[in-house]
């Protein structure tokens, strides 16, 4: 089920995606990445509130760079949010594929890994 991550960024954290997205092709899970336009937040909304339903958005109403990661489970998933999202029904494989690629890009912007 879980065979992608998306990464959304805001035109305010396109450096921020771009770090990201560099660092993705050394991992096994496959990353697409999308770069919103140079619009507000409140035009975000309208056209899409989903891209506003994390995490991320209160920083990006703040203008601060953040990335939305998300599998898109919420439409891909039969079980999401309901009385069968158990355990059982989680992909722990692509989860942990995810933890090492949200490391990366951490622990390379802390400790300069991957800076020439």
């Amino acid at each position: 089920m879980n065979d992608f991550l998306g990464l959304v960024g805001s035109h305010g954290s396109r450096r921020l995606l771009d770090h990201v997205l560099a660092t993705a092709d050394c991992h096994a899970v496959p990353v697409q990445g999308l770069f919103l336009p140079d619009v507000p937040v409140e035009m975000i909304e309208r056209i899409s509130h989903h891209l506003l339903r994390s995490d991320h958005a209160p920083f990006w109403r703040q203008g601060i760079p953040g990335l939305m990661w998300t599998d898109t489970s919420e439409f891909r998933n039969p079980h999401y949010h309901l009385p069968t999202d158990t355990p059982e029904t989680l992909d722990y494989e692509f989860l942990a594929g995810i933890t090492r690629l949200l490391a990366h890009p951490v622990l390379s912007s802390l400790t300069g890994w991957g800076r020439a």
